[in-house]
């Protein structure tokens, strides 16, 4: 019985899923402009605000990944994290 619960659930989410899908394929289609306009304001707002918050963040962390400095860090603060 509780099987069948899960895989009534299952195939509900599926239809669900592609309901979703079949509705967002058919306004790109229908209204190509107003999907253009949108995905070229979703890229403007990456480029803007999340590129730039994030850049910063990713490069450090990559510098100090490859001149060890996280390795060295993990073993200073190896004894305190032991006891977790």
């Amino acid at each position: 019985m509780h099987e069948e619960a899960r895989t009534a659930r299952s195939r509900r989410r599926t239809i669900v899923s592609a309901l979703i899908g079949v509705a967002l394929t058919t306004s790109v289609i229908l209204y190509p402009e107003d999907a253009f306009e949108a995905s070229v304001g979703g890229l403007r707002l990456w480029f803007e605000v999340v590129l730039p918050a994030l850049l910063p963040f990713f490069v450090l962390a990559e510098m100090m990944i490859g001149l060890g400095v996280v390795h060295f860090i993990g073993v200073l603060l190896e004894p305190f994290m032991r006891p977790l």
